[in-house]
C-alpha cells in the first residue's frame, strides 16, 4: 500500500513538474514567435535544467555534489517564479491581447529581477523578532521567562557548517531561558555530515531545548531524529509533555506524516494528558493545526512552522487559502498561536516575499 501511494505521488509530482516546463516553453515560443534554432536551443536548455534537479537528488545519496544540488534547486525556484508570472501575464492578456510580446518581455525582466532578489534575500541571516505575551495562569515567579522559537532549519546537503554555527551564535546572543523547535530540522542524517551535531550542541538555554518532529523527520528517518536528539541534548517530544521549573508545561505533538508509522500518529490528547491546566501550557506542533481544539484543552500558546510563509510563488497565495493561521501571531480567546516563516529554507535557496526568522517571546 505504501509503495502504491509512493508511486502515485511520484507520477503526480513528475507530471506537474514537467507540465510547468512545457508551459514555460509554450509561452516563450508562442509569445516571442520563436522558430528554428532558438526553439531547439530552448528545448535543450529546459531539458538539461529540468533534469538537473533529479540528477542532484539522485547523486547526493552517494556523492557530494553541492554545485549540482545548488543548480537544480535554483532552477526549481526560477521555474516556480516563471510559471507564476506567466500565469499573471495570461490573465492580463485577456484585457491586453494586442500586447502579448511586450507583456512576455516584461515577464522575463521581472523573473530575472525576482530571482536575483530571492537569492540575495534568502542568503541574509535570519531576522530577529520579539513579542511580549501575557499568558493565563502565568506564575509571577516565571514572569519575564524568555523562549526562542526555531523551525524548518532544513539541514541538508547544500547547508554549510558555518550557516549552522552562525545560527547557534545568533540564538545564544538572545539569551533564551527555553529553546523550542517545531520540526523539519533535518533533510539528511545530520550526525553523519560536517559536524552539524557538534554545532547544534552549542545551543544554550537555562531550562533546556525541546523539539517535535516535522514531516521531513519522518521522510528521512525518525530514528535519525532521535539520534540527533541524543547527540545534541535536544529533548524530542513524541506526543508527550515536560514540566519546566515545576510551573509550566511544554507539550509536543507529532506531524501528520507520522501516521504511516506504528505508534507515531499525532495524538493531541496523549500529548496534553499530563499537563497541569492551571499552569501555562505551550504546545509545539510542526503544522499550524489543532489550535482551537488545543485551546479548549488548556493550551495557552501554540508554536508552529512548516509553511515558510510561502517562500516562493505560487505557494505564497496558496498557503493563505489552505491554512487558517499561515504566518504571524493570532489570538483565539485568551490563547495565542505563532506560525513562523522558518529559520531556514527548503529546496530553492530563495525567498521572495518573506525572510528567515528567529522569534523570541517574553512571557508575563
Amino acid at each position: 500500500m505504501k509503495l502504491i501511494s509512493f508511486l502515485i505521488f511520484i507520477i503526480i509530482a513528475l507530471s506537474v513538474y514537467f507540465s510547468m516546463h512545457y508551459y514555460v516553453y509554450h509561452r516563450l515560443v508562442i509569445d516571442l514567435n520563436l522558430s528554428g534554432r532558438p526553439v531547439l536551443y530552448l528545448k535543450i536548455f529546459l531539458l538539461v535544467m529540468g533534469l538537473s534537479f533529479f540528477a542532484a537528488e539522485f547523486l547526493s545519496r552517494a556523492y557530494t555534489v553541492k554545485s549540482l544540488i545548488y543548480t537544480g534547486s535554483v532552477w526549481l525556484g526560477i521555474l516556480s517564479i516563471s510559471v507564476s508570472f506567466f500565469l499573471l501575464k495570461d490573465i492580463l492578456n485577456i484585457f491586453l491581447s494586442h500586447h502579448n510580446t511586450l507583456l512576455t518581455t516584461i515577464c522575463l525582466f521581472l523573473i530575472a529581477l525576482s530571482t536575483g532578489f530571492s537569492l540575495w534575500n534568502a542568503s541574509q541571516k535570519p531576522v530577529e523578532k520579539s513579542f511580549k505575551l501575557s499568558l493565563k495562569n502565568m506564575p509571577s515567579s516565571l514572569s519575564g521567562l524568555s523562549l526562542v522559537h526555531l523551525s524548518d532549519i532544513h539541514i541538508g546537503p547544500s547547508t554549510s557548517l558555518k550557516q549552522i554555527q552562525d545560527m547557534v551564535s545568533q540564538v545564544n546572543s538572545m539569551a533564551p531561558d527555553l529553546i523550542l523547535i517545531t520540526g523539519d530540522v533535518m533533510d539528511i542524517h545530520v550526525c553523519k555530515m560536517d559536524r552539524f551535531c557538534e554545532a547544534l550542541k552549542g545551543l544554550k538555554a537555562r531550562y533546556g531545548i525541546y523539539a517535535v518532529p516535522g514531516n521531513h523527520e519522518f521522510y528521512n528517518g525518525f530514528n535519525h531524529f532521535l539520534e540527533l536528539g541524543k547527540s545534541t541534548g535536544i529533548r524530542i517530544l513524541n506526543n508527550e509533555s515536560v514540566r519546566i521549573a515545576g510551573l509550566l508545561d511544554v507539550a509536543g505533538i507529532n506531524d501528520p506524516a507520522g501516521k504511516q508509522y506504528p505508534g507515531l500518529s499525532p495524538d493531541l490528547v496523549k500529548a496534553l494528558r499530563n499537563c497541569d491546566k492551571t499552569r501555562p501550557v505551550i504546545l509545539l506542533s510542526h503544522q499550524p493545526l489543532h489550535f482551537q481544539e488545543a485551546v479548549k484543552n488548556g493550551v495557552s500558546l501554540q508554536l508552529s512552522g512548516h509553511i515558510h510563509n510561502g517562500q516562493l510563488p505560487p505557494l505564497y497565495p496558496l498557503v493563505y487559502l489552505l491554512f487558517k493561521y499561515p504566518y504571524g501571531l493570532y489570538q483565539f480567546k485568551d490563547a495565542y498561536i505563532y506560525t513562523t516563516s522558518g529559520t531556514g529554507i527548503w529546496g530553492p535557496p530563495m525567498r521572495l516575499f518573506s525572510r528567515c526568522e528567529i522569534v523570541k517571546f517574553i512571557l508575563q
